[in-house]
């Protein structure tokens, strides 16, 4: 800061010996160190002051990138990076046929459809029928008893086992 040696020390000394005194200078040099207390301490006040408004500065900087990086979506990020005209979205974008003009569906639209062409020339068992071909069973009444549903068991075979027949 200031380039002061120890010769320019002795002659500020000497200076102010003649000028002050010798009886007064040792209360000069004390409020002139009480000053320079005051002046060091306004100068670190005001260094931390500045320090402070910089941090805060630094840190409202820091809190709006931290807002920008969680507002930031990386699925649009990168569907814009490859895709910027969106003309690959639209090449792979599921064709709809009723965003179309509406197709006139025929009057019996059972006999129409293809799939109901191969049904009725190879009709499956009754076991096999969708639920929606199948024809629905009758509730039970208080006159009728109510049957076991599904198949039937299988009898038993004619031929006994050997481990539980009796030997006679």
């Amino acid at each position: 800061m200031f380039d002061i040696g120890w010769a320019e020390l002795a002659l500020v000394f000497v200076v102010a010996l003649i000028v002050i005194g010798p009886k007064d200078l040792p209360v000069a040099l004390r409020a002139a160190g009480v000053w320079m207390g005051r002046l060091r301490r306004m100068a670190r006040e005001f260094q931390s002051s500045v320090d402070e408004v910089l941090r805060e500065s630094e840190l409202k900087e820091l809190r709006d990138r931290a807002e920008k990086a969680s507002r930031f979506d990386m699925g649009e990020a990168t569907r814009r990076a490859i895709d910027p005209d969106g003309a690959l979205e639209r090449a792979t974008s599921p064709v709809r046929l009723d965003d179309d003009a509406p197709a006139a569906k025929p009057a019996d639209a059972d006999a129409a459809t293809p799939a109901a062409a191969p049904a009725a020339a190879h009709p499956a068992p009754a076991s096999q029928a969708p639920a929606s071909l199948a024809p629905a069973p009758a509730a039970p009444t208080d006159a009728t008893p109510a049957a076991p549903v599904g198949p039937k068991p299988a009898a038993p075979d004619a031929v006994p086992d050997d481990a539980t027949t009796p030997k006679a």
